[in-house]
């Protein structure tokens, strides 16, 4: 924890310097510790508080939300909204991983000062009260400079009883607020301008034919001022389910590792595909049916899922944003040179922080740094590319743990997009094999993780190792077959197998070095996991 904020009067003494700037200070130390922040790999250069919402009564509250804004050396700016809480240094548990400022109150100069800190309010009861009330229109908020507002959408209306409110732990982008069993509230840590990328593709959605199995937008808290409008939170229906197809495919590789360990004796080695997955004919092999059973099953139904969901979002439409677009020449080109540019950045960062990464990331590192040509060759195909497709507005970041399981479907969810990039990249229409590669890297990853798993003997990894390999590469070409099929006779469905095996290696590749670059800023002990992967593409696809 930095140094101690000096406040004068009461907590609330932050809205005014010297406090203000000092506050800022530690609000911006707190930020960048967490997920949600965006930019951990370049430098900051100062920040300011932007924005100050008091809730309730001056004199009683002592709960606020706060609009950090934050500016970069590379000379980029950013925002972010943090609910604070105060509470006297009495109250305080020993340690707590929500403390963002301890302050020093000065009420005279004849008094003592008194202790207390600001402390993250996401899971807030009264936080979640007061976004309930905006969002129902029984109150508004004002700011210094701005109003924080709620809107319903049609089909909304639930009792108030109904919605106490439940904060789920998740380790994501946002804050979650789930409101009984009808509503799900994601607070919107990073504040952007104009309309919100997910409010747009949920209300779409909402009305597109055929029916995605996605949740239905209930509503948004709109923060307005003069000549500036942004989302702070936007809000889905509640679906109830048993956990997201992430954890379902981990669970049923522990139990494909299990009967694995139990038959080896008795079950020959699964051989791998034959060819790439859109372009392989081999049926999966009975003997990893059996020992994966029931999970060839839910991938089919999921890709189906997928399937449905590119053709609403391919539906014809007068939409502003939506429809179909062929994907031309300079389209393919725009797409390699923003691939060639994440390879670059990527592998700048590698060289930098090779020396200091753990044995096996470095190892995986200088693998793949000596593939840089191949890869780079891998990219490049793009452009020779003649499919004649079409793109569409698609989810943008999609992987496992974006589909929710309800026991015997799925539910697709959180349709914001890769958060690391800008909005209008977000927005941008592509092929949709661009999703199918996004999960392709995410059963890749399922893999990865359940081998590293503490769960797993050190001495059984190896052993399992090529097993995972054939659980990964069946799953996908179980998953790319039936997407296809579902997509048969789209104008976005490539005219060949090889045709969507070019998309889908380009893409799956950008995928990778986009997940390299995001590990090294976010989570470096996942690093091995997208080296690994990067490392098949490379050597294996690529010939290296």
């Amino acid at each position: 924890m930095g140094k101690l904020v000096s406040l004068a009067g009461s907590w609330q003494g932050f809205v005014r310097e010297p406090a203000r700037s000092a506050l800022a200070e530690q609000l911006s130390r707190y930020a960048r510790e967490q997920r949600w922040y965006r930019s951990k790999a370049t430098p900051l250069e100062k920040s300011a508080i932007e924005e100050v919402f008091l809730f309730g009564e001056a004199s009683t509250s002592n709960h606020c939300l706060v609009v950090l804004g934050v500016g970069l050396k590379d000379g980029t700016s950013e925002s972010y909204v943090m609910p604070l809480q105060f509470i006297a240094a009495s109250g305080l548990p020993e340690a707590s991983s929500s403390l963002v400022a301890e302050v020093e109150i000065h009420v005279s100069e004849r008094a003592l000062p008194s202790r207390g800190a600001l402390i993250d309010a996401s899971a807030s009861r009264i936080f979640a009260d007061t976004l309930l009330e905006l969002l129902c229109g029984r109150r508004s908020l004002e700011g210094e400079s701005a109003a924080l507002s709620g809107e319903l959408f049609g089909r909304s209306g639930v009792a108030g009883d109904s919605l106490e409110p439940r904060f789920l732990p998740l380790e994501q982008s946002n804050s979650t607020i789930c409101y009984g069993s009808s509503w799900l509230l994601k607070l919107l840590r990073k504040v952007e301008a104009g309309p919100n990328v997910e409010l747009e593709m949920g209300q779409f959605l909402d009305s597109a034919l055929p029916r995605a199995r996605v949740p239905r937008p209930v509503g948004a808290l709109q923060m307005r001022s003069e000549g500036f409008a942004c989302t702070l939170a936007v809000v889905n229906e509640y679906v109830e389910n048993r956990g997201s197809a992430w954890s379902l495919t981990l669970e049923s590789l522990f139990t494909f590792f299990e009967r694995v360990s139990n038959d080896e004796a008795s079950v020959a080695a699964i051989p791998l595909p034959s060819a790439a997955d859109a372009e392989c004919h081999d049926a999966v092999p009975e003997a990893l049916l059996g020992l994966a059973r029931p999970y060839f099953d839910w991938v089919r139904r999921l890709a189906e899922r997928t399937a449905e969901l590119h053709r609403a979002l391919g539906s014809e439409t007068r939409e502003p944003g939506f429809g179909q677009e062929p994907l031309t020449l300079p389209h393919q080109y725009s797409l390699y040179e923003g691939a060639r540019r994440s390879l670059v950045r990527s592998f700048v960062a590698l060289r930098e922080q090779q020396g200091s990464l753990p044995a096996e990331a470095a190892q995986l590192a200088r693998r793949v740094l000596r593939a840089e040509p191949a890869l780079l060759e891998q990219l490049r195909r793009i452009v020779h590319s003649q499919a004649a497709v079409t793109r569409i507005r698609c989810h943008g970041d999609y992987h496992l743990g974006q589909v929710l399981f309800s026991g015997d479907d799925f539910v697709i969810i959180d349709f914001d997009g890769e958060p690391g990039r800008p909005a209008a990249e977000r927005r941008a229409k592509c092929s949709p094999l661009r999703d199918v590669a996004g999960m392709l890297r995410s059963f890749a990853y399922a893999a990865e993780t359940a081998l590293r798993s503490p769960q797993l003997r050190a001495e059984d990894r190896a052993r399992l190792a090529p097993w995972a390999e054939a659980f990964r590469a069946w799953v996908c070409v179980s998953f790319v077959q039936s997407y296809l099929v579902g997509i048969e006779g789209e104008a976005y469905c490539p005219p060949s197998r090889a045709a969507a095996s070019l998309l889908i290696e380009f893409y799956e590749l950008e995928k990778a070095l986009y997940e390299v670059e995001y590990e090294l800023n976010n989570r470096p002990l996942w690093l091995p996991v997208p080296l690994a992967g990067l490392a098949r593409i490379a050597l294996v696809r690529a010939g290296g």
